[in-house]
């Protein structure tokens, strides 16, 4: 139910003004009649009744009595997007439509499409066209008869997996719950219904879903729900589904199906891929028996090929193992059934982790052959952001107490309130960000902070924040200038001129001292930021690779002098010290790791720690393969050496690209000079 923008206006007004606004207030600054506020207030009750809220009270000295519930529960961020004229863009058109002819429960006819989205005529018809091309690589068609009005035609499975798109789409990446309520005339009671059974399950699973998990499949299973009651119901599945009898899932949600009188196999089975799909809270993290063996063996395969085609030694594995194993189990239920739900961040992460990225790709064939399936790239972006922001957190240095401390909230679960964190990390080089965690997790935080950055409204009383996770440079910017506008009096961003600022408050008034400290401290802070963002430089192969740095020889030498050799370049320009070598040397002969990368080429490298000034690369050619421990056999020694995670992977991939294909590397592998392996690059 709506109540409308100016009774939305109304009950702000009333909630933040509670003790001392009357009814006469609220006639003078609306310019409104005592009639029209009556009337407002009799909407705003019937919102609170449908919603389960206590009733505001006019009482009869002309103020309000606000109950305590409704003062500190009520969401007015969601109250106003409902409440506010909204003007669609093509795509979201496209799906609302789609949504319209999947969930309606009357004869759809263009009136009706016109009326939600208030648009022409011919923008529906042009919309519809285009719709059908995007349907009928799904095998589905739009139809239309005078006595049925538009439907969409195609099998049951086919409609219901583009359902669960349309829902993701329209709930999470445009944010547009009302509207999915409005079209599909759901009844709160309804939908908190299906709340409680998902919390249910939750329970009888022990388990506990991500926020926005249990808000959209409330909507997907009420609709589903309604779509059975209607008689359109599955009669067949993919052959993967069949093997969910026998799962403990399946023996739970028969259980709560058959109390919603569903009986049908294929939809409980279907019901129960979705549930063990869905993502977990970040506070059960570490904490819940979700460790299955072979998720746990492909996930410590995965990170051992990053490390292996990365060419570095992660450091804390066990917590990079532990996020990755709590993300993949139903992040792999949702591959194996083609339900793709939740954020699709892949424009916002790729353009800061393309590399790491290509990596990802070359190094999760582990967990792809688990499930039998190529891992699309809007799961696998979730992936590399889980390892882009584990390996890059230990650059950041701990920021001194007399910076603000900032928690991190997100209902999207662990994966996405990481990205978040990472993202404002960049945005806010001064704040001491000191945790990020679920809506759960924060409502039990003990520790202290100054600042909540939020997805969701909360009950705080620290300087609160309520943002998008998918934020452009715009948004970002903004938020910016909000955050620092608020502490700008608070003296916090003073670390870096502190002392000398002390010396010079003696001598000036209150006001002049706050002015001035205000522009030295954002002089500070740009320079500050773009320190951070040049130090991201990533290096080309031919950055790297030059006539310096590639030797070629006509004569054959043991193990460890070619080693040796190859690093006297990087040696010779302080990119490497003498214990650097000396750890790539002592890693073969204790460990083996492996290190060949094509027939005949082997990358050698050492930590990060362990002795590295610079990012590096040199190339020696032998006249012919020499054994290392006799467990390799090698003519092409690339030395490599990278004092972080990510600087080197651009140049590296370049060079895997080369090295892939087989008639470059007989090029590399057959150089006489420098200058022929110079060309190929």
């Amino acid at each position: 139910m709506k109540i409308g923008s100016r009774n939305f206006l109304m009950l702000q007004e009333v909630i933040e003004n509670e003790a001392h606004i009357t009814g006469k207030d609220l006639e003078n600054k609306f310019h409104l009649s005592r009639k029209q506020v009556s009337y407002g207030i009799k909407k705003i009750n019937e919102y609170m009744k449908e919603c389960g809220y206590p009733e505001i009270i006019r009482l009869s000295n002309g103020r309000f009595n606000v109950p305590e519930r409704v003062i500190n529960e009520l969401d007015l961020i969601k109250i106003e997007q409902e409440n506010q004229e909204i003007w669609f863009s093509k795509e979201e058109r496209m799906d609302i439509i789609c949504l319209m002819l999947l969930a309606s429960q009357e004869e759809l006819s263009l009136w009706h499409f016109v009326t939600i989205l208030k648009v022409s005529k011919n923008t529906v018809l042009t919309d519809l066209k285009k719709l059908e091309d995007v349907l009928r690589k799904r095998e589905l068609t739009i139809a239309y008869e005078r006595k049925t009005g538009y439907v969409i035609n195609g099998t049951e499975y086919e409609k219901r997996q583009l359902l669960l798109t349309i829902l993701s789409d329209v709930m999470i990446q445009y944010g547009h719950y009302f509207v999915v309520k409005e079209i599909c005339h759901m009844q709160t009671e309804g939908l908190k219904k299906i709340q409680e059974m998902l919390i249910g399950i939750e329970e009888q699973l022990n388990v506990k879903f991500a926020g926005e998990m249990i808000e959209i499949n409330s909507y997907l299973f009420y609709i589903i729900f309604s779509r059975i009651k209607n008689g359109m119901v599955l009669n067949e599945i993919p052959d993967n589904f069949k093997h969910i009898i026998g799962t403990a899932e399946y023996a739970v949600i028969k259980t709560f199906a058959e109390r919603n009188e569903i009986k049908n196999t294929y939809e409980i089975m279907y019901l129960t891929a979705h549930i063990q799909s869905m993502k977990l809270d970040a506070f059960l993290w570490g904490k819940v028996g979700l460790e299955k063996s072979s998720i746990k063996k492909a996930v410590e395969d995965t990170i051992e090929n990053y490390e292996k085609l990365a060419c570095v030694n992660i450091q804390d594995k066990e917590e990079l193992k532990n996020m990755l194993i709590q993300h993949c189990e139903p992040a792999l239920y949702r591959i194996r059934y083609n339900f793709h739900v939740g954020l699709d961040i892949t424009e916002y992460i790729l353009p800061a982790y393309q590399e790491l990225h290509n990596v990802v790709s070359k190094a999760v064939s582990p967990l792809e052959n688990l499930v039998e399936k190529k891992i699309p790239e809007k799961e696998l972006v979730y992936i590399s952001l889980i390892i882009g922001t584990h390996i890059t957190k230990e650059g950041y240095e701990k920021e001194e107490n007399i910076h603000p401390k900032a928690v991190v909230v997100c209902q999207n679960g662990i994966t996405v309130s990481r990205f978040l964190w990472s993202s404002l990390k960049d945005v806010f080089p001064e704040i001491q960000f000191t945790k990020c965690m679920s809506v759960n997790e924060f409502k039990q935080y003990k520790e202290s902070f100054d600042i909540v950055f939020s997805t969701t409204t909360l009950k705080t009383d620290k300087r609160l924040f309520v943002i998008n996770p998918l934020m452009d440079d715009k948004k970002r910017k903004k938020i910016r200038e909000q955050v620092l506008k608020s502490f700008e009096n608070d003296g916090f961003f003073l670390s870096q001129q502190n002392e000398i600022m002390q010396i010079v408050k003696r001598h000036m008034s209150a006001s002049s001292y706050k002015k001035l400290c205000s522009e030295i401290d954002a002089h500070v802070l740009k320079e500050e930021q773009k320190e951070i963002w040049d130090d991201k430089k990533e290096y080309h192969l031919l950055e790297l690779l030059d006539k310096n740095t590639i030797r070629v020889v006509d004569e054959s030498m043991g193990w460890k002098v070619a080693i040796e050799f190859a690093a006297m370049p990087l040696l010779y320009d302080n990119i490497i010290n003498r214990q650097y070598v000396e750890k790539i040397i002592y890693n073969i002969m204790e460990h083996r790791p492996y290190l060949e990368v094509a027939d005949g080429v082997i990358i050698a490298h050492a930590g990060i720690e362990d002795g590295v000034n610079d990012v590096g690369m040199s190339m020696l050619v032998l006249p012919e393969k020499i054994s290392i421990l006799g467990y390799l056999n090698a003519n092409v020694i690339v030395v490599l050496a990278t004092p972080d995670y990510e600087s080197h992977l651009l140049a590296l991939n370049e060079l895997i690209d080369i090295l892939e294909d087989e008639e470059k590397l007989s090029h590399i592998k057959h150089a006489t000079v420098e200058n022929d392996i110079l060309k190929l690059l």
